[in-house]
């Protein structure tokens, strides 16, 4: 393996198109335009890309020029590289049938789909986004915040089970969920992506649920061990408050 910096990078062919018909991609003028993609590796960015723009002979003779999008210094671009691949052909993204002379480094697909598959291995390799040939501190693309959706399935393959897990935890990207995706919030459990569909769906069924089972209490609802209802409510009901007595309907005041 060399020693200099690896890259995985994407560039377009100015000369070929795929389309877009909603969603399904193709090369039969269906749909919306795009510059076919190419998705490869180097260690060497600027003398690659010269190859690609002169015209030399670099893998395959494909038609010249090319544009440069972006690329990706990772901490090993076969293995990273590979995973990009993969996760674009698993999306039906693969275009070496439509145009087989270009090989198997090509795909329908776009920067913006790219930058999100990049996105998804960058912790895995070490990932530092450029968008220039040379990696210089001042064009480092930063990483942009990612969607609630992402997020929670991140959350849900680690198997992280409480507030506490995620905050704790070395990769955490967002540090305040509860503002950041305000609008997609919906309690701790369902950010952490939890399988929750054993849980009373409302605070109003738990509250039904503990008083048919006796819990009308915090301590024997903590001494309670059964898999159907959440171990921390507050982080399962939205609307839950701190004073467990206001949540069951007793007089004597108990905090949560």
């Amino acid at each position: 393996m060399s020693s200099e910096p690896q890259f995985i990078y994407i560039c377009q062919n100015l000369q070929v198109w795929w389309f877009d018909d909603d969603g399904i991609p193709n090369d039969e003028g269906i749909g919306t335009p795009h510059r076919l993609c190419k998705v490869g590796l180097t260690d060497n960015l600027p003398r690659r890309l010269d190859e690609y723009n002169n015209g030399n002979n670099t893998g395959y003779r494909l038609p010249k020029p090319f544009r440069f999008v972006f690329g990706m210094r990772v901490n090993n671009m076969r293995a990273a590289e590979a995973r990009a691949h993969d996760i674009l052909k698993s999306m039906g993204r693969h275009c070496s049938q439509g145009h087989k002379e270009l090989g198997t480094e090509w795909f329908y697909t776009t920067p913006e789909i790219a930058r999100e598959v990049f996105e998804s291995i960058r912790e895995e390799f070490d990932g530092v986004f450029t968008a220039s040939v040379e990696p210089r501190p001042d064009r480092v693309i930063p990483p942009p915040i990612p969607t609630f959706d992402v997020v929670r399935e991140k959350n849900r393959r680690v198997g992280l089970m409480s507030k506490k897990d995620y905050m704790e935890h070395p990769n955490t990207s967002v540090r305040d969920p509860e503002i950041t995706f305000s609008r997609e919030w919906r309690g701790w459990y369902h950010f952490l992506g939890m399988d929750t569909s054993r849980f009373p769906p409302t605070k109003e069924e738990w509250v039904r649920v503990c008083k048919e089972k006796g819990l009308v209490s915090r301590h024997q609802y903590e001494l309670y061990d059964g898999p159907d209802l959440p171990k921390n409510p507050r982080h399962m009901y939205l609307n839950f408050t701190k004073n467990w007595n206001d949540e069951m309907g007793r007089p004597d005041e108990i905090v949560w």
